[in-house]
């Protein structure tokens, strides 16, 4: 996967007289608010969405259709603290949001394609925030003592950055902005803090590419490792979900267990976001009117022969079992020993480890 980053920002805040300036410092870049994906802008969907799941995951499931589809956000900049749900005891310090972005930012950048991924955060803050108390303007690594989560392996990668200041300051570009500043100052420091975000992707070699015009009647050519697997669960004996749809049952489906999934198809570098897409979106959603999923019950993925997989499917797997599936706390893998062995050998398996069974 290539690494650019996108001409759109992500902008989440409450506070619409600071609008207008931001907009006028993005403009001076070229950049725009990516208004589109509303669990990433809105902050009323945002809260709606929390209110019915009572989880975040929805939030890091946009985040990687936005980065599948744009590239990653050329910067966030989001209200700090915000609060996301009606209940104070949920997100006592209304950081949720925050953190949300932070530890996704933290497994991502464990990827093979993602080593000069960059975290650029302008946390739009008032008196009395948090990041103030922890004097997060002077020493950003600070903001690390807030994450902790439910998942060890999360947590090691949290500990080691904590450990090791200069891994946090090449993931991670986190300045403060006050919202009561006078408008000609915020647009001066949003200018200023995207001066210096431009200056860092220069230095990685990510900043993202001029558009190249466009060759009449030239077509990119597809392989069939370009088309991502099938999501397949066969409901009985009967009905089978492909993709989205139920379909009816047939002598291809005879040999697959019945209430588990089938990853059918290529699961690699080319395919990895849209079939951990196509995963979420079922596990999430539901299987139509068939099936639901809760957290509390076992959910199988066969990995068998059927799928093509590589050095990058572990990571993939590991982004999508342990951060946007993170609430479902039964998931099992079964590979064959063929696609056993290609993620044993993968970055990543450390962290999917305990999903996996080999079938011998």
């Amino acid at each position: 996967m290539a690494l650019n980053y996108s001409k759109k920002i992500l902008l989440i805040n409450e506070n619409t007289r600071i609008v207008p300036p931001i907009k006028h410092a993005l403009n001076k870049h070229g950049l725009e608010i990516a208004a589109e994906y509303l669990n990433l802008y809105s902050l009323g969907a945002i809260r709606k969405a929390f209110a019915r799941t009572g989880k975040t995951a929805f939030i890091r499931a946009e985040l990687m259709r936005f980065i599948k589809e744009q590239g990653f956000p050329g910067a966030i900049l989001m209200d700090s603290p915000m609060s996301i749900c009606q209940d104070r005891n949920a997100d006592p310090d209304g950081l949720k949001l925050l953190k949300t972005f932070l530890i996704s930012y933290i497994i991502l950048s464990r990827g093979a394609d993602f080593e000069n991924l960059q975290g650029n955060f302008l946390l739009i803050t008032r008196a009395g925030s948090p990041e103030k108390k922890l004097d997060i303007a002077s020493n950003p690594h600070r903001i690390l003592e807030l994450l902790r989560t439910e998942n060890q392996a999360i947590n090691s990668f949290i500990d080691e950055m904590k450990m090791k200041k200069d891994l946090f300051n090449r993931l991670f570009l986190i300045r403060l902005l006050d919202a009561e500043s006078a408008s000609d100052m915020i647009t001066s420091q949003v200018d200023d803090f995207l001066k210096v975000v431009s200056s860092r992707k220069k230095t990685a070699g990510t900043e993202a590419p001029e558009s190249a015009p466009e060759k009449a009647a030239e077509k990119p050519v597809m392989s069939d490792n370009d088309t991502p697997a099938t999501i397949v669960y066969k409901i009985d004996t009967k009905t089978v979900y492909e993709d989205g749809q139920i379909v009816e049952a047939t002598e291809v489906h005879s040999s697959l267990a019945e209430k588990e999934f089938y990853i059918m198809g290529n699961w690699s570098n080319k395919t990895q976001l849209a079939v951990s897409k196509k995963i979420a979106l079922a596990v999430l959603k539901g299987l139509a009117d068939r099936k639901r999923f809760t957290p509390a019950e076992k959910v199988v993925f066969n990995i068998d022969d059927r799928c093509s997989i590589d050095g990058t499917t572990a990571l993939s797997m590991a982004q999508l079992f342990i951060t946007v599936l993170k609430d479902y706390k039964k998931i099992a893998i079964v590979a064959t020993a063929k696609n056993g062995e290609i993620l044993r050998k993968a970055q990543g398996f450390s962290m999917i480890k305990s999903l996996v069974t080999v079938t011998v």
